[in-house]
C-alpha cells in the first residue's frame, strides 16, 4: 500500500521519529539494515497517513507486518519424519 498524500507537522515527525527509533530497537542487530528500517518507517507512516497515532500500536504494527513479509519470503521446511501413523512402532 502507497502512500498517495500526507502531510506532518515538525512535531508529528519527531513523534514518528521516536516511535521508528524504538521500533528498530525492538529487532535484533543483525536485522537492523537500511533496507528494513526504511520498510518499517514506510509501515509506521502509512499508519499514521491513516490516522492511527498511539505509539504502542504504531509499534506493533510496523513490526508484525515486517514480520509478516519476512514469513512470506521464507521457504517452506519440513521436518523429517517416520511416515508410519502415531502410536504405531516397527517393533514386534
Amino acid at each position: 500500500m502507497a502512500i498517495s498524500y500526507a502531510v506532518f507537522g515538525p512535531d508529528q515527525l519527531k513523534t514518528l521519529q521516536k516511535i521508528h527509533a524504538s521500533t528498530v530497537l525492538a529487532l535484533p542487530l543483525p536485522e537492523r539494515t537500511a533496507s528494513v528500517q526504511a520498510k518499517l518507517a514506510e509501515f509506521i507512516l502509512q499508519s499514521a497517513a491513516q490516522g492511527e497515532w498511539d505509539p504502542v500500536k504504531l509499534r506493533t504494527s510496523a513490526l508484525t507486518r515486517y514480520k509478516s513479509e519476512q514469513i512470506q519470503k521464507a521457504p517452506f521446511e519440513f521436518a523429517e519424519h517416520d511416515s508410519s501413523p502415531a502410536g504405531i512402532s516397527d517393533c514386534a
